[in-house]
């Protein structure tokens, strides 16, 4: 899953605690690529989330979104 946003919880029906309780699959595992979007992006909340795949925050810049796709060509 790639997940561009700022971070900002506005109007979920799942809190982020709720969501760091789920399990992970061992055989399928899912992967969050979580895409810090805009300058006032909450960083801590997109840490949480990209850490319950093992990956970890890009930035929504050029470069960082680049690197993104070198990242999921690389599963290819």
């Amino acid at each position: 899953i790639v997940l561009l946003s700022d971070g900002q919880d506005t109007v979920s029906e799942t809190s982020l605690r709720d969501l760091t309780q789920l399990e992970r699959g061992e055989q399928n595992p899912l992967l969050i690529f979580a895409v810090a979007y805009g300058s006032d992006a909450d960083i801590s909340a997109l840490n949480t989330i990209a850490r319950l795949s093992s990956t970890k925050v890009i930035s929504g810049d050029e470069n960082g979104i680049r690197q993104l796709f070198e990242l999921l060509s690389s599963y290819f």
